[in-house]
């Protein structure tokens, strides 16, 4: 980021060309460029390959049971896909990149709202590992699960980009990514309403 600040002093148009690449080793000597590129790969293999170990995982959380080699294969298809897509398809990489950007930002925000607020009101002393069990008698946590929808929803309502135009992305919503606030707000509302049920349904219980 710092990088990108100092070259665009250099070069104004960075921020807004649809070739970044281009424009970033024309500003900069052709050594140095190699030098950016081996950091930037240094930097992403190791996350590659640890998120390729641990998709296994990710796919079991939501009930897709498969074997490591599948896992690695259906992973390594999409990865390889994407850029791909996005370099010698699309012909337009930032645009797509921003939209992917504004989307991922907004799922993201929310998510992390309610697993900020969830561990704040629910999980004061860590996750139960019983929860963790196959024979646990709760398997998913609907509260947070349906908070998550509501609030990502919500975000893609107040914001706008090339392939989707919200509702209420108007005035200060506009061109902007106060979407993202929105649905991170919106997740906190729903994830201390869905404890506020939550703590009065098993009060009840307890009652009866």
């Amino acid at each position: 980021m710092a990088g990108g600040v100092l070259l665009s002093t250099i070069e104004p148009t960075l921020a807004t060309t649809g070739d970044p690449f281009g424009v970033m080793y024309a500003a900069l000597p052709s050594w140095l460029g190699v030098i950016y590129f081996l950091v930037a790969a240094g930097g992403l293999i190791p996350q590659c390959i640890i998120s390729l170990r641990s998709a296994r995982i990710n796919l079991a959380t939501i009930g897709i049971n498969v074997s490591q080699r599948t896992s690695l294969l259906i992973h390594g298809v999409i990865i390889i896909a994407i850029p791909i897509y996005v370099l010698f398809i699309s012909g337009n990489f930032l645009s797509n990149f921003e939209i992917f950007l504004n989307f991922l930002g907004i799922c993201l925000a929310s998510w992390v709202a309610i697993f900020l607020g969830d561990s704040v009101m629910s999980r004061k002393n860590g996750y139960a590992v019983s929860l963790m069990q196959p024979d646990s008698p709760v398997h998913y946590n609907w509260g947070g699960i349906i908070s998550w929808i509501i609030a990502t929803v919500t975000g893609f309502l107040f914001t706008n980009n090339a392939v989707w135009n919200g509702p209420f992305a108007h005035d200060i919503f506009r061109d902007n990514s106060l979407g993202v606030f929105v649905s991170a707000i919106v997740a906190i509302v729903c994830i201390i309403v869905s404890h506020l049920i939550s703590g009065t349904t098993k009060s009840s219980e307890e009652v009866a």
